[in-house]
């Protein structure tokens, strides 16, 4: 449920609860003389932390002429740090030649909450923004003088901007480049340490996939290893972001179309060494060496790591407890990432869940407990 308020010239308010998360609202007063009117309103975007306020009207139709989909961007913009003085940090017009900034969506060029208002905005229109530190510059290069946990306001202005275009018309080699660009950038985005944004170039790749239809067995080679290679990236993304059963999962898709895949059985292994399924994990680097010899330097050093990793878990305490209240979605996923080493005991309202690392990554102390005494 997401709270709008909508501001008008004699000092009232409106609140409004609305069950979408995206909002546009406009509200007059039928008894209200035709002078007052609103001046402005709001969209308050997901979690209320992010505030959206136009301030010039666009063209076209919201939400279907605005730029919802990856596509590149022509804005002006002025950030202001939110505070008295109202410093502004940064204006194109100023500071960038009078140039506007052009970018495209989806590619972590720009802060996450700014991004996020601007697929909101329609062409030629203006907003101000509201972004707490999180969305803006906590988790993105900073300006020089934009500090650690600065709350800022932008003003964004929406020049224009071109979709993507889509494969329809376009022969198999057009598609197939196409492809490769999009690869490139989430393999950059991969290197940058921004692993969901990877991951999403490559899952809309494999979703676009179900339409292409290969006309001969070269292209249906070239296809088929295409689509595999993208499955893998999806599931070096899934290790990262610590989600081991979806790793496992998207391997399976690749050893069910090639089970002989070496690459496939390697990160599976990597995937199942970290869930605790040693046996499972062994299993796979052994195959990779009966499968392809050349592989057997990073089979074998994968085995070291299991062992290695065998052995911490030996040496840890059998038992360690997490605590923590109200129910947490990542908590819950450490259950389903960690079956054989986890287990759930709910106390009171509280949830006591136990297990060895790595699950004290969790959001919660950890304390060691003598179960026995539960």
């Amino acid at each position: 449920m997401v709270q709008a308020t909508v501001a008008l010239h004699h000092r009232l308010s409106l609140q409004v609860s609305f069950p979408d998360l995206l909002i546009d609202l406009l509200y007059i007063p039928q008894s209200l003389p035709s002078s007052i009117f609103i001046c402005s309103y709001f969209q308050h975007i997901g979690d209320g932390r992010l505030i959206k306020r136009r301030i010039r009207d666009g063209k076209g139709e919201f939400p279907m002429d605005c730029p919802l989909q990856d596509s590149r961007l022509c804005v002006h913009y002025k950030g202001m740090l939110l505070d008295e003085k109202k410093i502004v940090f940064y204006d194109t017009k100023v500071d960038n030649d009078g140039e506007p900034l052009e970018f495209s969506l989806g590619e972590g060029l720009v802060p996450e909450g700014f991004e996020m208002c601007v697929r909101l905005m329609l062409p030629e229109e203006v907003s101000h923004v509201t972004c707490l530190p999180d969305y803006a510059y906590d988790k993105f290069t900073r300006p020089d003088n934009v500090s650690e946990g600065a709350y800022v306001e932008w003003v964004i202005e929406l020049l224009g901007f071109e979709m993507k275009k889509d494969w329809t018309g376009m022969d198999f080699r057009a598609i197939m480049n196409d492809v490769e660009n999009t690869k490139s950038t989430g393999n950059r985005l991969f290197k940058e340490g921004k692993f969901a944004l990877a991951k999403a170039k490559y899952d809309k790749v494999l979703h676009e996939f179900n339409h292409v239809n290969p006309q001969d067995d070269e292209e249906g080679k070239e296809f088929a290893n295409t689509r595999n290679l993208l499955n893998l990236n999806v599931v070096a993304c899934y290790l990262k972001m610590g989600d081991c059963r979806k790793s496992i999962e998207t391997c399976n898709k690749v050893l069910d179309a090639n089970p002989v895949h070496v690459k496939a059985l390697y990160r599976r292994g990597m995937a199942y060494m970290e869930t605790g399924d040693f046996e499972e994990a062994r299993r796979d680097f052994k195959r990779m060496m009966s499968i392809d010899k050349s592989s057997e330097v990073n089979a074998k050093a994968a085995l070291l790591k299991l062992k290695q990793t065998e052995q911490a878990a030996l040496n840890f305490p059998s038992r360690y407890a997490l605590i923590c209240w109200p129910r947490s979605e990542e908590l819950e996923g450490l259950t389903s990432n960690y079956p054989n080493r986890f287990k759930v005991y709910y106390v009171l309202n509280q949830i006591l869940r136990c297990g060895p690392p790595p699950m004290n990554k969790a959001m919660a102390a950890l304390k060691l407990w003598d179960m026995n005494q539960i």
